[in-house]
């Protein structure tokens, strides 16, 4: 499915700027007739952040992050909090790491000299009508940042 996709302009997205630039791509998405899931694949340049800006969509998505390519012994840094005072995770995350966000923002960011690659699913909480990328909200201290999923 991969060689399918990776080429097909409709599938990638260019988003953010730098230090926040990424590269996504989209696996199962319009492509795929479905009601609930949308699938992605997200790399980063080498020390960026990803996620960013800090988002969240607990009423309308789950989420969850499957790290890979990060070579050893780098890592990237998973933030998830609904405070920023006070964050439910942050830790750092490694190839073959996977985390499930049911709430919160949720931005993470690479180790100096290495890259933050995950998969990702989301699955709508309810059917077709949050089966869409974007959609999110930004944490009002960032919300002067485009998120450029819009």
């Amino acid at each position: 499915m991969w060689d399918e996709i990776k080429d097909q302009e409709n599938m990638y997205l260019k988003v953010g700027q730098e230090p926040a630039y990424r590269d996504i791509y989209k696996v199962i998405a319009e492509n795929v007739e479905g009601g609930k899931l949308l699938n992605g694949v997200t790399l980063s340049k080498l020390e960026n952040w990803t996620s960013w800006p800090p988002h969240e969509h607990a009423a309308t998505q789950e989420e969850l992050y499957l790290f890979f390519d990060i070579p050893s012994p780098g890592f990237a840094t998973q933030f998830i909090y609904t405070q920023l005072e006070n964050p439910e995770f942050a830790h750092p995350v490694y190839a073959d790491d996977a985390v499930v966000i049911v709430k919160g923002y949720h931005p993470n960011v690479a180790a100096p000299g290495f890259p933050c690659n995950f998969v990702w699913l989301l699955c709508s909480l309810e059917d077709i009508t949050y089966r869409k990328l974007g959609g999110v909200n930004v944490q009002p201290e960032f919300s002067r940042i485009e998120t450029g999923l819009s």
